[in-house]
């Protein structure tokens, strides 16, 4: 089978995008045609984005990213189709059809840049499955001729026989290719009968969510506890995606899990509030330099001009704090100590808990 004609659609479509930038079309005049153009543009746009995401994951060793393509295209249409107008758009609620079928093809041109082999598309197979089927009839005509010569004519029974083996294995041959083709048709069917499902914001058999209906789990039971924080989403496959997971309900600074506790609160209380308790590197690192304060400053987004000072004087030890409060607002490394226990009313803490 031809393998360029895997992407014939979205050739296509680029083709309907290039005379509508040329000014063949007037897209201004007729809504349909305007909101047409605007499709086409954002189907080309979007799978640019899911080849800058393949690339990116074949340069870095992970896996693509392809969530900020799909809102930009679902925004797109959306847009578009309120735009023209109900009825307008030569077709409607499409986007998850365009999705699956640019996303299928995306995916194919870049496993075949990692080395596979371009897919059959279903329209080949149907092809060469019609052109099997014309040749399966002639043969079959030939063998019912060479069966009636065969009745009448005992004298040539040899040469007939002859004639009738090389037809069996053509034919032989056809009913193969045949079969080849129409597993073929049959996994195409399967895929598309998949992808028609997903998405129809209703949770399918084989299923684990659909868009559009709630997340029935999240990041701590999928992971095992490992990565309890985060938003679990659905993903491609109508499957959970738990990229968005992570093992820190904070920032990440030096190697710790950082928290920033509510005002007057303690790190102890904020620490207990999560069901955790204080570690010890709230003083071993965010209270041993300024430098250190403001990296967790940093990661937080906080900015500001940081000073060190004694803050608490020699009863109260903050370590790494802030007074978030703009009448009074400082950044501040306290230079008297970190501890797990000192609280002020104005003061927010940054603590480690494990």
């Amino acid at each position: 089978m031809k393998n360029r004609n895997y992407c014939y659609r979205l050739l296509s479509l680029a083709a309907v995008w290039f005379v509508a930038s040329t000014g063949t079309v007037d897209a201004a005049a007729d809504p349909a045609v305007a909101c047409r153009v605007g499709k086409v543009k954002a189907a080309s746009r979007y799978s640019a984005c899911r080849f800058k995401a393949d690339a990116k994951a074949a340069n870095t060793g992970g896996a693509a990213d392809y969530r900020r393509c799909d809102t930009r295209l679902s925004a797109a249409f959306t847009k578009l189709e309120a735009r023209a107008g109900a009825g307008v758009c030569p077709s409607e609620g499409d986007v998850e059809d365009v999705r699956a079928f640019l996303g299928s093809c995306n995916t194919a041109v870049s496993d075949a840049q990692g080395g596979a082999t371009l897919p059959d598309d279903a329209a080949a197979c149907a092809e060469d499955l019609a052109a099997c089927n014309g040749s399966l009839g002639t043969c079959t005509g030939s063998l019912d001729t060479c069966n009636g010569s065969l009745g009448t004519c005992t004298g040539d029974l040899g040469t007939c026989n002859g004639s009738l083996t090389a037809c069996t294995g053509n034919l032989g041959t056809c009913n193969g290719n045949l079969g080849t083709c129409g597993d073929s048709l049959g996994m195409c069917e399967l895929d598309l009968d998949a992808a028609e499902a997903c998405g129809n914001a209703e949770l399918d058999a084989g299923e684990e969510c659909d868009l559009g209906t709630a997340i029935a789990s999240d990041c701590n039971t999928l992971t095992g506890g490992a990565l309890p924080f985060g938003d679990l989403t659905c993903g491609a496959g109508c499957a959970y995606d738990t990229s968005d997971c992570n093992d820190c309900l904070g920032e990440n600074v030096g190697g710790h899990c950082w928290i920033e506790g509510q005002l007057g609160e303690s790190c102890d209380a904020a620490c207990g509030g999560l069901g955790q308790v204080y570690d010890s590197a709230t003083e071993t690192f965010g209270g041993a330099s300024a430098d250190n304060c403001q990296a967790i400053l940093d990661a937080f987004g906080i900015t500001g001009s940081l000073s060190s000072f004694n803050l608490g004087g020699s009863s109260l030890n903050f370590g790494c704090a802030r007074a978030p409060d703009p009448s009074m607002g400082f950044l501040a490394f306290d230079t008297s100590g970190t501890d797990s226990s000192s609280s002020g009313g104005n003061i927010t803490r940054f603590c480690v808990c494990q």
